[in-house]
């Protein structure tokens, strides 16, 4: 959020923030591919839509929100183990 120009994407998992922390994202259009966990008790995945649906207002064309409906708090696990997410940040490039 503070300093999008550092990254080429990120890749927050069953992390969320608050709709007003976003718009240096959108502003930037770091591509974001947000996951959630669907059962997930430590962070609810209505938490995220807020921040989601601030990004997509604010024009941002390069937003991906999963949510792995059978999954709780341990997202990462199924994220980490496939090759999706590695093949989506290597395919990243800065401006």
């Amino acid at each position: 959020e503070k300093h999008p120009g550092l990254f080429a994407a990120v890749n927050p998992i069953v992390a969320y923030t608050s709709p007003d922390a976003v718009d240096n994202i959108a502003k930037h259009q770091l591509p974001l591919w947000v996951h959630a966990g669907g059962r997930d008790q430590v962070v609810p995945v209505e938490y995220f839509y807020p921040a989601v649906n601030r990004l997509e207002e604010l024009g941002h064309p390069d937003v991906r929100f999963t949510v792995e409906e059978d999954m709780n708090h341990d997202v990462w696990t199924r994220v980490y183990a496939g090759e999706d997410i590695y093949r989506w940040m290597l395919a990243q490039r800065k401006n």
